[in-house]
C-alpha cells in the first residue's frame, strides 16, 4: 500500500510521467552510480554525498515501494 506523501508522489509523476515511476526513479539513481539488489539502495561509495534529488528519489524508493537502503546508509544530504 503507498505510504509516501501526495507531495512526493507528485513531485516524481512530474518528473518522471505518473507511470513507471519506480523504474525511472531507480534509473535515476543508477545513472548517478548507485546500486541496487534484492531491493537494497547502495551509494556509489561510502564517501558520496548525496544529491537531494537523489534524497527525493531514494525517499520514494523507500516510502512508496518498500526499498531498503544498505547499512552504510544515506547520511548527508548536500
Amino acid at each position: 500500500m503507498p505510504q509516501t506523501t501526495d507531495t512526493l508522489r507528485d513531485l516524481m509523476d512530474r518528473w518522471f510521467g505518473d507511470v513507471g515511476t519506480e523504474f525511472y526513479a531507480l534509473e535515476f539513481l543508477k545513472s548517478h552510480g548507485y546500486t541496487e539488489v534484492g531491493g537494497m539502495i547502495s551509494r556509489p561509495t561510502p564517501a558520496h554525498n548525496v544529491s537531494l534529488d537523489e534524497y527525493y528519489c531514494i525517499r520514494y524508493l523507500t516510502e512508496e515501494w518498500d526499498f531498503g537502503v544498505v547499512p552504510s546508509g544515506i547520511t548527508e544530504v548536500n
